[in-house]
């Protein structure tokens, strides 16, 4: 009975150990998430471009953060890319208020 005893408690304590481990785990993820609008622009326009999506075109890519939209433009800039048209909706809308833009390798080129 000793025996059994033990080794439950053996088994408990290992089970207790996976579980405090998986929490630690979890938070030290959650606390490397990037959460300022460039960096969420920058890992935004990472996923599409690791999807095949062609940012070419200069593709607005919305809302990343409250009051902030992403954009993609040429680098250098050109004309286009001043072009309301050619802008996020929502920043032309005044919905968002900032924007970050990226060029086509998401490297960050001007945040207002």
């Amino acid at each position: 009975m000793k025996r059994f005893l033990a080794i439950l408690l053996l088994i408990l304590f290992l089970l207790l150990g996976c579980v405090q481990q998986s929490q630690t785990n979890n938070s030290l993820v959650s606390d490397n998430i990037p959460s300022s609008p460039s960096s969420l622009c920058v890992v935004a326009c990472k996923s599409l471009v690791a999807s095949g999506v062609d940012l070419s075109n200069g593709p607005c890519m919305g809302i990343v953060s409250d009051d902030w939209v992403c954009d993609v433009a040429h680098s250098p800039r050109l004309p286009v890319d001043d072009l309301s048209e050619n802008q996020c909706a929502d920043f032309a809308r005044g919905k968002a208020h900032h924007f970050v833009e990226v060029d086509e390798n998401c490297i960050v080129l001007k945040v207002y």
